[in-house]
Formats: C-alpha cells, sequence, structure tokens
C-alpha cells in the first residue's frame, strides 16, 4: 500500500504539539512496518528533498512540493493544500492520504 502523510509540522525549528505528533507517527511506522510504501509531504521555497526531517529508510520517501514564494499567508496555504498536493497525491497514486 502507498500512504502519503502531510509531514510539513515536522519541517519546523520549533516543533509544535501537531510536529511532535507527526514526527513521532512517521518515526513509530519507520519502526513497524518496512511493508508499506511510505511518502513524506513538505513544502518548501528552496529546499530539497534530503534536507528534510525524517526517517532514511527504504520505505520513506521525502516529496518536497515547491512553492512559488515563501510565505505564510492563508493563500499560500490554500494553494499547497488545495491545489498543489492533491495533484502530487493523484501523480503518486497514493491510496491512503493522512493530515492533520
Amino acid at each position: 500500500m502507498k500512504i502519503g502523510i502531510d509531514a510539513r509540522p515536522m519541517d519546523s525549528k520549533y516543533m509544535t504539539g501537531i510536529g511532535v505528533y507527526v514526527s513521532n507517527l512517521v518515526h513509530n511506522l519507520a519502526e513497524i512496518d518496512r511493508e508499506n510504501e511510505y511518502i513524506l509531504y513538505f513544502a518548501s521555497t528552496r529546499r530539497k528533498a534530503d534536507e528534510m526531517p525524517g526517517p532514511n529508510q527504504k520505505n520513506f520517501i521525502k516529496k518536497v512540493i515547491k512553492l512559488p514564494y515563501k510565505s505564510s499567508s492563508d493563500l499560500i496555504t490554500f494553494l499547497w493544500r488545495d491545489l498543489f498536493l492533491p495533484f502530487q497525491l493523484r501523480k503518486d497514486k497514493v491510496d491512503v492520504f493522512h493530515s492533520t
């Protein structure tokens, strides 16, 4: 099964409760499941996938969806969540998607 996870909350210098939750979820899944494929989705203007946090094992793939410019505006959040991400999920043929 191909499982997508919105990993944006774990990509923060100062993780909040949601970031800690997503980080713990991902690292615990890495410990117990080596069969399913996990795709961790991040958003960034410049950083690459290998610079993102998360497990570096074979069944975990990190993907960065590039943003047009850096901003925490509602518009950028909307574009990422409702346009860029759904397009990428269909392209990657994800079976299940988890987002906080």
